[in-house]
């Protein structure tokens, strides 16, 4: 008989091929946390993670950006610091981790995303030793980038008339934006409390909904979601309006009263958009405007504002008040109107007759375009539709 016939073949048992080295997916760091709730999103978020078997942080980021119901996109790094860490990381972020942790394991992804939200919404509530206490540094926040301003915005008490928002401009433009705006930081984050907190609040009220059906439960949390996102890029979007109305020669005053009508358009506008109790419907501008001055729609008039030579115009509600104090405008609606009229009457026939943008005095020229009309254009049309500079301006007149 041949030896190597008469050889035995050694093969594994299925007793041995079960005991084969297998790669165990990798375990995350746990570091130790102080109480509270960045603590509470990462225990819950690290016990999701080990339910579902402990996918790789590369698995995740790419179901995470694979699926377009989720609004944050966080790198693995992120997404290592999230679980690991419970942050510090963006809403969005921390969110699409979450619900993409509690699809793997067979969890109810909403009711997660309502937990979270809670838990990073204390977050901003002062918990636990001060900041200025030594910690840790397992436990201790990041620091903001270097170049990252914060400007805060809140409601502006002395015209409660109106809807307007006051922020301290300084951290982005610095004391005097005549010389610090070239300067300026590009990554300016804009924070409205009234905003965040009822954007916050109603994305976790609308994911608690018993929804079974996905594409309904999107719909309803889409408008909230979208102002979010847009509520992200009020910061550079403002940055860019101060650099333009820098350019236009607009005075440090004249450019703070921009900044915070723009805002305020901006922000009542977000709100609408989401239901916001006692808002407008945010395609009434009428409405909005007035709602954001302070005004009675009848107090206000509608008008067209064209920088002539193909470059196109804008449409603002402005004040009658304004154009009813300009001495040549009224004149002008006098000679043509059938007397005796109203001084509306008068007002209306002059706008739709004196074309020429000059016969409103410059000092209402500027007031009308960094109080009203530049404020408005901001909130409703492209920034390269925009018009900054009142000079520009040769006609106006009802549309």
């Amino acid at each position: 008989m041949d030896a190597d016939k008469s050889r035995r073949v050694h093969r594994p048992s299925a007793a041995a091929a079960k005991r084969a080295p297998v790669r165990r997916p990798r375990e995350l760091a746990r570091p130790e946390l102080d109480a509270g709730p960045q603590r509470d999103v990462r225990d819950l978020l690290y016990d999701l993670r080990e339910k579902a078997g402990r996918p790789a942080l590369e698995d995740l980021e790419k179901r995470i950006a694979g699926d377009d119901r989720l609004d944050g996109s966080p790198k693995k790094d992120v997404i290592h610091r999230i679980i690991s860490r419970g942050g510090p990381a963006a809403l969005d972020d921390v969110l699409s981790v979450a619900q993409m942790l509690a699809l793997a394991c067979g969890e109810d992804r909403y009711k997660i995303a309502n937990r979270v939200t809670q838990l990073m919404h204390s977050c901003d509530q002062p918990s636990g030793p001060s900041q200025d206490e030594p910690s840790d540094n397992t436990s201790a926040p990041e620091p903001p980038p270097a170049d990252t301003a914060a400007v805060v915005a809140r409601p502006k008490p002395d015209e409660a008339a109106g809807h307007m928002f006051v922020a301290d401009w300084d951290p982005m433009l610095g004391d005097d934006v005549a010389f610090e705006l070239s300067g300026v930081v590009e990554s300016v984050h804009v924070e409205v409390p009234l905003l965040t907190d009822w954007l916050t609040a109603e994305l976790a009220r609308r994911s608690a909904f018993d929804i079974s059906d996905d594409d309904v439960k999107k719909q309803i949390l889409r408008p909230v979601r979208m102002a979010k996102g847009r509520s992200g890029r009020l910061g550079p979007e403002l940055v860019r309006l101060a650099r333009a109305a820098h350019a236009a020669r607009y005075t440090d005053a004249e450019i703070r009263t921009i900044l915070n009508r723009a805002l305020s358009f901006k922000v009542n506008g977000l709100l609408s958009r989401t239901d916001y109790p006692g808002y407008p419907h945010p395609l009434d501008l009428d409405e909005m405007a007035a709602f954001t001055f302070g005004y009675a729609v009848k107090d206000l008039i509608e008008l067209d504002f064209d920088a002539g030579r193909g470059r196109g115009g804008v449409r603002a509600y402005v004040p009658r008040e304004i154009l009813l104090n300009s001495p040549e405008l009224m004149e002008i609606g006098t000679l043509f109107s059938p007397a005796p009229s109203s001084a509306s009457a008068r007002l209306h026939r002059a706008c739709q007759l004196a074309r020429d943008f000059n016969f409103i005095g410059l000092a209402d020229q500027r007031h009308l375009w960094t109080h009203y009309v530049l404020p408005q254009a901001f909130a409703h049309y492209p920034f390269d539709r925009m018009i900054v500079e009142v000079g520009s301006i040769h006609a106006f007149g009802l549309p």
